[in-house]
């Protein structure tokens, strides 16, 4: 039912069926302007489910687009606002030169800064580890950021992305994305949200359209939300809503407690439901 009533308010941005698109793995929920809603609608599910379930909640965080998603199971948006925020998203993402790379390296902060500004074509687009960043920008600068770290005997892994995220290259987006956004209005969170923006816990009201513009090309800073909420209050469990497991592991190099549990609530294409 939560699966359908998120798919329900995203058929009308993206024209289409999304739950049959999900379930038929149509090649097209590569592209990003269906990857994002498509994302959405089951993170959306899974966390709404387990809400359901009665757990007090301690914190919530999201990495990048699943920062709305967040956002909305804290109440801070209806889902059909949050719909029109991730469509809108992934619709103008989608529109834009599918140019530029990104890379995962292992890297210190500091490491990865003195790299990339000898490379002004590229950016650091996400810290999720002490020695976890993603790179993103034009692909020849990520490629000679590449070539380098590996001469250093440092890992660099390119990944499977259809545009440079997090990065300058997606600029030319956000003053459209803007306008369509225009008089979005936050509420309150029903409990402590940590942005991946910020890197510390922020109030639902100030999750405006600045907010959401902002994080289009901001790195995505999940080890300093995750230290941020780690220091804030102690959970027992950490879950993760997704339709794989991905952020547990790292959030564990991030120093999630070891008596902190971790939840998988789908563990991929594999997966038969049954972990919730």
């Amino acid at each position: 039912a939560n699966l359908q009533s998120a798919a329900a308010a995203l058929d009308p941005h993206l024209g289409l069926d999304l739950l049959a698109t999900i379930f038929s793995g149509a090649t097209q929920l590569d592209h990003t302007s269906l990857a994002q809603p498509a994302l959405f609608a089951v993170s959306y599910a899974l966390g709404k489910t387990l809400l359901q379930s009665g757990i007090q909640v301690t914190f919530g965080l999201g990495h990048s687009a699943g920062e709305i998603t967040a956002a909305c199971l804290a109440g801070v948006f209806t889902v059909d606002t949050a719909a029109r925020l991730i469509a809108a998203r992934g619709r103008l993402m989608g529109a834009l030169p599918s140019v530029g790379a990104m890379i995962a390296v292992d890297l210190a902060v500091e490491q990865a800064e003195a790299l990339v500004a000898n490379e002004p074509g590229c950016v650091i687009a996400a810290v999720n580890g002490p020695h976890s960043l993603t790179i993103s920008g034009d692909a020849d600068a990520v490629r000679r950021a590449q070539t380098l770290i590996r001469q250093r005997g440092g890992k660099a892994m390119n990944l499977a992305v259809s545009h440079a995220f997090h990065s300058p290259l997606m600029s030319p987006m956000v003053a459209d994305f803007r306008r369509e956004m225009a008089g979005l209005e936050p509420g309150p969170a029903d409990f402590p949200l940590f942005s991946t923006v910020l890197g510390r816990e922020v109030e639902g009201r100030e999750l405006t359209v600045d907010h959401w513009a902002a994080q289009i090309c901001s790195p995505v800073l999940f080890f300093d939300a995750v230290q941020a909420a780690i220091k804030a209050g102690r959970a027992d469990y950490v879950a993760e809503a997704g339709p794989k497991s991905t952020l547990l592991a790292l959030a564990r190099k991030c120093g999630m407690p070891a008596q902190t549990r971790s939840l998988t609530l789908c563990s991929g294409p594999d997966s038969e439901g049954t972990e919730l």
